[in-house]
């Protein structure tokens, strides 16, 4: 069935992390690290009725992914897509989320692809600090659009993943002059800095637009900005995603590295 194939944040940072993915009929959560409240009150207003949602995928089992999947698998039974080792991993005073009452989790696999109704999905790695981590490429009508937010490094295995993409949402939290002028100690400057760091994340030692232009270097993407209502246009190239940066920070990085950003 034809329809419109597009992603929504709901939202996105340190605080909590959820996006809609639509195409045709097919609504599908990816994270849910917000309360099940703010999730349901986001699709509200989006005009998605939160009993029609096909699925969670999970990226990884940090709480600002998964905080709000027990309540949403309980009220609506949603089952969860998710990596083994993430489902089963204990997590602070919670244990894992496969335990949690009420929870179905679907097992998936780095590199394995698998359908949601006409949607085809493929998860592939990523080097962030998780257990087994992964990021999503959707396929829908021979249209293609990448989800790169916890991203770490940009990996041979990376750059492959996201080539010939129709549109790509990545984030865009690191730049090298707010390293070194922000608020942080030292010593994690130093860290960070190394590249040796434990957090994979925070190896990256130039800002996302240098990155990018490195990592796709001949691709003629658009840079849309983040509305207020924090949804990503479908026909968006690259989401910048706001960790700790203002949006002119942001748009200032890319623009730097040759981007076009609005």
């Amino acid at each position: 069935m034809s329809g419109p194939f597009s992603i929504q944040s709901l939202a996105s940072g340190s605080k909590g992390n959820c996006w809609v993915l639509r195409a045709g009929d097919l609504c599908l959560l990816i994270d849910a690290g917000i309360s099940a409240k703010r999730i349901v009150e986001g699709l509200t207003a989006s005009g998605t009725d939160p009993e029609s949602i096909g699925g969670v995928l999970l990226t990884h089992e940090h709480s600002d992914h998964l905080s709000g999947i027990p309540v949403l698998s309980r009220r609506f039974g949603y089952t969860t897509y998710a990596v083994e080792e993430a489902a089963n991993v204990s997590r602070r005073r919670n244990g894992s989320l496969r335990s949690e009452k009420g929870v179905r989790i679907e097992p998936i696999a780095a590199g394995e692809e698998f359908s949601i109704g006409e949607v085809k999905i493929r998860p592939f790695s990523v080097s962030h600090d998780a257990v087994d981590p992964v990021m999503f490429v959707f396929e829908y009508q021979d249209r293609r659009l990448g989800l790169a937010t916890d991203l770490g490094i940009v990996t041979r295995l990376v750059r492959q993943k996201l080539t010939g993409l129709d549109a790509l949402v990545i984030e865009s939290n690191h730049d090298p002059s707010m390293l070194e002028h922000g608020p942080y100690r030292p010593e994690d400057k130093r860290r960070i800095k190394a590249g040796w760091v434990i957090c994979p994340t925070t190896r990256r030692r130039s800002s996302c637009a240098r990155s990018l232009t490195r990592a796709f270097s001949g691709w003629r993407w658009r840079t849309f900005r983040r509305r207020t209502t924090r949804r990503i246009s479908r026909s968006a190239g690259c989401g910048a995603r706001l960790t700790r940066r203002t949006p002119r920070a942001t748009f200032t990085s890319l623009r730097s590295g040759g981007w076009e950003a609005f």
